[in-house]
């Protein structure tokens, strides 16, 4: 969605690992504002640390996905990213 992977590092392998597992996830909004709020909720807890906080299944991450796509307000281009990524 932003075009970036969401932990990097100059430093090698493990610190991105490390980032992974102990990191904030970071708010795709603070790279792309125009990503509407309620997107970058579904991301953020699709990629939640803990898996409780996470999507039960597949079905309620699409159903999430879903109700993002469909949101009205939402800039054209996001519905469209919203569409290729699944997100």
């Amino acid at each position: 969605v932003t075009g970036l992977v969401p932990f990097s590092s100059v430093h090698g392998t493990v610190q991105i690992m490390y980032a992974h597992c102990k990191s904030p996830i970071p708010n795709p909004r603070e790279l792309v504002p125009s990503i509407p709020p309620a997107c970058a909720n579904v991301i953020r807890k699709a990629m939640s640390k803990s898996p409780q906080d996470r999507y039960t299944d597949a079905a309620a991450f699409l159903a999430a996905v879903e109700r993002v796509s469909h949101v009205s307000n939402a800039p054209a281009t996001a519905r469209r990213t919203t569409a290729i990524w699944g997100m």
